[in-house]
């Protein structure tokens, strides 16, 4: 005769509900750009980047840019063996020759140790293969934005004469 037995509490599986997964929101604007001076499609972590894109296809004199293409290696320990990467937002590419690489930073986090040993590490990859550095902050970011409005506005008012 088979009796059945109840289960001791710690036999019994507790049945809950899946709990629903919260996306992972950010507090940065993210998405993805595509550009005509651009090879492949940007995903872009900030809004600032997605900013300096349009200022890039905007300009006439740029003819090419490369989305966190470049890699450059930098210690923060002189005695450290393994070496870190640290991926350049922007290596712009313009018609006159010049090569620039743009770190797009905020004011208050250009000042940051690893910051700092990035930038050293890309000044000296920068000074031995003929290449500017430079870091777009706040100003600068306001500066482009403030040019994309008026862009916007010219445009707005050019279809207005049609």
């Amino acid at each position: 005769m088979n009796v059945l037995k109840p289960l001791k509490y710690k036999d019994r599986k507790l049945k809950t509900k899946a709990k629903p997964k919260k996306k992972k929101t950010s507090r940065y604007h993210t998405g993805t750009y595509t550009s005509p001076k651009c090879k492949k499609p940007i995903n872009f972590r900030s809004g600032w980047e997605e900013i300096v894109c349009k200022a890039l296809d905007r300009d006439p004199n740029v003819i090419e840019y490369f989305y966190e293409d470049l890699i450059i290696g930098y210690k923060t320990k002189p005695t450290q063996v393994k070496v870190k990467k640290y991926i350049v937002d922007f290596l712009i590419l313009f018609a006159n020759g010049k090569r620039l690489i743009v770190e797009v930073k905020a004011d208050n986090k250009i000042n940051h140790p690893i910051t700092l040993k990035k930038t050293a590490a890309a000044l000296e990859w920068c000074s031995k293969n003929n290449v500017e550095y430079e870091i777009w902050s706040n100003q600068k970011i306001k500066e482009l934005l403030q040019e994309e409005k008026q862009y916007l506005q010219q445009k707005v008012a050019k279809q207005n004469q049609i």
